[in-house]
């Protein structure tokens, strides 16, 4: 399905896909709104059937999924040590071939093929992925966590707003000192999917792993040793976020981009004490680009 203009008609027109998305979406959701196991598990279990019916995912699918469930359910007690560090590996294994789309089962549903967003820009594919999502979905249903009334999110929100701000300019000044973006301002006939796409099935799982699992992991298991715990943490993940851009691309340029960002997010989740500032930060710099810059990247660079 390679629609330009991907309305709601659209949506309509594959309801057994559209309605697997929306399943998921909505249990992601629910972890903000209403955070009882018997709910999201049971929205969670029926996008998975659907799912299967559907051919979004066939069984193998289903092997990382449970292994990963599996890890994050006992990383949710008290398991210390050398066990503890096991299960985070393991996790983070899985949760990284998820990423990368490298296990086999998943059919994730391709949106739009190779269209200019941009008319400087490179040719862009917009897919709904199945697999990502699972790398933050198991972290929040077991313990992440999260800003859960008014006066929290109150408390928040300026600090949110700050460092998101912060993100916004830096990054997207680096952007034109690197020659990766020209001012473009648009609105793209793909701007429905690709929000909702790039906020629940992108943004949200990126934060919550690298972010909400990953660096308090390291930062919970450094800061006995050293006050520089966090920084330390957001080095270490900023590093291995950047080389992870060499599967997708090999310019210099672009792996800086990838470390510096990831810096950022980090000290937007340290800075914010919550995830939901990293995720602010994240999708607000790509809204930005999405909207007023060049995107993805020029063409020529």
């Amino acid at each position: 399905m390679h629609n330009l203009a991907f309305t709601l008609k659209t949506f309509l027109s594959y309801p057994l896909y559209s309605s697997t998305y929306f399943i998921l979406i909505l249990a992601i959701l629910s972890f903000w709104v209403y955070r009882h196991a018997f709910f999201w598990v049971g929205l969670l279990f029926t996008s998975i059937v659907l799912a299967l019916v559907a051919n979004i995912i066939t069984p193998p699918a289903l092997i990382p999924i449970i292994f990963l469930a599996a890890c994050h359910f006992c990383l949710k007690s008290q398991i210390q040590g050398f066990l503890r560090a096991i299960l985070i590996c393991l996790a983070s294994i899985l949760s990284l071939g998820l990423t990368l789309h490298l296990f086999p089962g998943f059919n994730n549903w391709l949106i739009v093929q190779g269209i200019q967003v941009s008319p400087d820009g490179v040719p862009f594919t917009l897919y709904f992925n199945y697999d990502k999502p699972f790398i933050g979905i198991f972290i929040l249903g077991f313990g992440l966590p999260l800003l859960s009334t008014w006066k929290e999110w109150k408390l928040k929100f300026a600090p949110i707003c700050i460092w998101s701000g912060i993100t916004i300019i830096a990054m997207l000044a680096l952007s034109q000192i690197f020659g990766i973006v020209n001012f473009d301002p648009k609105i793209p006939p793909i701007t429905a999917p690709w929000i909702t796409a790039n906020l629940f099935l992108v943004c949200i799982a990126d934060e919550v792993f690298w972010r909400g699992f990953l660096q308090r992991e390291i930062t919970n298991s450094l800061r006995p040793k050293t006050k520089w715990a966090p920084y330390i943490a957001i080095g270490i993940l900023s590093t291995i976020f950047a080389l992870m851009h060499l599967a997708f691309v090999f310019q210099v340029r672009y792996i800086l981009l990838a470390f510096c960002a990831s810096v950022l997010y980090g000290l937007t989740y340290h800075h914010t004490k919550s995830v939901e500032g990293s995720i602010a930060a994240h999708f607000l710099l790509n809204a930005t680009q999405f909207f007023f810059f060049t995107y993805p990247a020029l063409a020529q660079v």
